[in-house]
């Protein structure tokens, strides 16, 4: 899997294809109806760092080093 770093915070993010975005976009909105919600997930949540919400049109490749053992990884679509 791809990891890249956002270039503003350092925060390090892995990347999915856009198809994979969509689909967990989609999965979540349709459980937040189920229970009588509104649907609030979107695309752009995946199209931006979670930390700083810097664009991840400007990410940098991590290295190994960048992401210290444990670390959970966030997902993002890279553009």
């Amino acid at each position: 899997m791809n990891q890249y770093k956002c270039h503003n915070c350092g925060w390090v993010h892995a990347v999915i294809p856009l198809v994979q975005a969509e689909a967990a976009v989609l999965a979540a909105n349709e459980y937040y109806l189920s229970k009588g919600l509104a649907p609030t997930e979107t695309l752009e949540s995946y199209l931006k760092c979670v930390r700083c919400g810097a664009s991840s049109d400007k990410f940098l490749p991590a290295r190994p080093s960048d992401v210290p053992f444990g670390t959970t990884i966030d997902t993002v679509v890279m553009p």
